[in-house]
């Protein structure tokens, strides 16, 4: 895998596995227009990793001036080649954000990643499935470290909570091409080593990091990173390979909400809910719809309010 970098001070905080000497960065033509879009004008270094399936290029930016979920989102969205899996990376940046462009705190030392693939025609999935690699990869990361493992969990539809407190939060999103699913991207923004100060509304209300539940040396940023990109990596080959369906299984079975009783609004809804349903939370479908007891149709987009007294 080669890392393109602005910062090689910021790349050797986090890769030593590189297996040559940092260079002048050469661009191909499937990689000029997306590292102008997220380096700007300035130099730009590159070195090759050890290998990372099924990923072969990772941009490593130490500030952002923007969402990189958003460029690859962009690019994709007009028909710009990009390399098939390429990863982006974030020390820290502005213009970051959740779902419906809720504002997410980059902060110095927790994982800012985007991934872009380039699906297979024999690929059959749906933004779903996305949602359920980038959930499922980051649980699995964070089952990794002795003194968090089961401790992890996903409140629909993507949030990644420890003792009731948001620690990662996830993007996905697709393009298609006929019924097929021509590309993917998804973001993950994974609080690591430092609790970013937001305040608390009804669908969340504390925020915490990793490090806030262990003082496990395991429980640092190069760790973390490392050991998400492979996981990721492997589940990403199982959703297009014999198993899809699995992710989302996975997902089922490490969801907070599952026989809960939840409130579930309208996915506008910021501080002040506009509540659509309340009941208990029954099941989650293939797709990741919602089933709420004693309302009909199920739910595909929402915020839930978890009600812990009940």
């Amino acid at each position: 895998m080669i890392v393109y970098t602005d910062s090689i001070e910021f790349a050797d905080s986090l890769f030593s596995n590189g297996r040559a000497t940092w260079g002048p960065a050469t661009f191909t033509e499937a990689t000029r227009l997306l590292g102008h879009q997220l380096f700007g004008d300035q130099p730009v270094s590159c070195r090759e990793l050890d290998p990372v399936e099924p990923f072969t290029i990772l941009f490593a930016t130490k500030t952002a001036s923007q969402s990189q979920y958003d460029i690859l989102t962009g690019l994709g969205g007009a028909g710009t080649a990009l390399p098939g899996a390429v990863l982006c990376l974030a020390g820290s940046g502005r213009g970051f954000h959740g779902q419906r462009g809720r504002p997410w705190s980059a902060s110095e030392g927790n994982v800012h990643l985007s991934a872009h693939f380039t699906l297979p025609v024999s690929a059959h999935t749906t933004v779903p499935d996305f949602t359920a690699l980038a959930a499922v990869s980051v649980v699995d990361t964070i089952d990794g470290i002795d003194d968090l493992h089961g401790r992890a969990g996903i409140k629909w539809v993507n949030d990644i909570l420890i003792d009731g407190a948001k620690v990662c939060g996830i993007l996905a999103g697709t393009d298609t091409s006929g019924a097929h699913v021509s590309r993917a991207v998804i973001g993950i923004g994974l609080n690591v080593e430092n609790v970013p100060t937001i305040a608390p509304t009804p669908f969340v209300p504390k925020v915490a990091a990793l490090r806030t539940f262990t003082s496990d040396a395991a429980c640092n940023r190069a760790h973390v990173l490392t050991s998400l990109l492979a996981i990721l990596g492997r589940n990403y080959l199982t959703l297009i390979g014999s198993n899809p369906t699995s992710l989302v299984d996975r997902y089922r079975d490490r969801s907070l909400i599952i026989g809960s009783h939840v409130t579930i609004c309208a996915d506008s809804s910021d501080d002040q809910p506009v509540v659509l349903a309340s009941g208990r939370a029954e099941a989650l479908g293939d797709q990741l719809e919602l089933y709420i007891g004693g309302v009909k149709q199920p739910f595909a987009h929402g915020r839930v309010i978890l009600d812990p007294r009940r």
